[in-house]
């Protein structure tokens, strides 16, 4: 699991508009989880900070964290065609 958490994070991703910008990572922070697009990041002993492709959800609690990075990887899956929706 290590040698997923020290590979180099993506510089830049594309915007709606196909433009590659650099993602939000927030700084000082140390990696944690990573799933594909998504990251989790350790910002202090409290906060956390997800960053899924070019979206930034800082200043969370562990739980809402976690919640939101299982949400983005869901998604991900989804978007990539790996989940059936569960919508009629």
């Amino acid at each position: 699991m290590n040698e997923e958490l020290s590979k180099p994070l993506p510089e830049v991703f594309c915007n709606f508009a196909g433009k590659a910008c650099p993602p939000p990572y927030p700084k000082n922070a140390i990696l944690i989880a990573r799933m594909g697009c998504v990251f989790m990041f350790s910002v202090s002993k409290t906060k956390f900070a997800v960053v899924y492709g070019l979206q930034l959800h800082p200043s969370l609690s562990r739980d809402a964290a976690a919640s939101t990075f299982g949400q983005c990887c869901m998604h991900q899956a989804e978007a990539e065609g790996l989940l059936i929706s569960s919508e009629p």
